[in-house]
């Protein structure tokens, strides 16, 4: 799962996300690195910042994906190849790339360097939930 809202839920509210306080986690498969952005503060938007290795591939299944959530990827730095179901793109720099979160993913870097982007959220909910962490 990409944004794990269980322990977040029970986190006291905080309006500021300072970056040395912000929860850092690496795939240990493909060495990507995801760092949570948001403050754990009532919203229905996520921010993640993501550092994704040269050469690696991440696969995500649509069937374990929320349905309903809206997606969108900024690239920060470097190239990136995302295909969403049977569509496929090449994302350099200062693109941003919107989809639905319930689709199968494939994150490619082609590249001989890593990638950096930004992935932004949108989670529809009668009542904003608090998050402060990813998955």
């Amino acid at each position: 799962m990409l944004f794990d809202e269980r322990d977040a839920q029970t986190a006291a509210p905080r309006p500021l996300s300072r970056a040395p306080e912000q929860r850092v986690w690496t795939d240990p498969a493909s060495g990507y690195l995801r760092r949570t952005l948001s403050p754990a503060a009532p919203s229905s938007i996520q921010l993640v910042e993501v550092t994704f290795p040269p050469g690696q591939r991440v696969i995500y299944d649509a069937a374990v994906r929320r349905s309903g959530m809206d997606q969108q990827i900024w690239m920060i730095d470097g190239v990136m190849e995302i295909s969403v179901d049977d569509r496929r793109w090449r994302l350099e720099a200062g693109d941003c790339l919107a989809m639905q979160a319930d689709q199968s993913f494939v994150y490619f870097n082609p590249a001989s360097s890593a990638a950096r982007y930004l992935v932004a959220l949108s989670i529809p909910s009668s009542k904003p939930i608090r998050r402060n962490e990813a998955g």
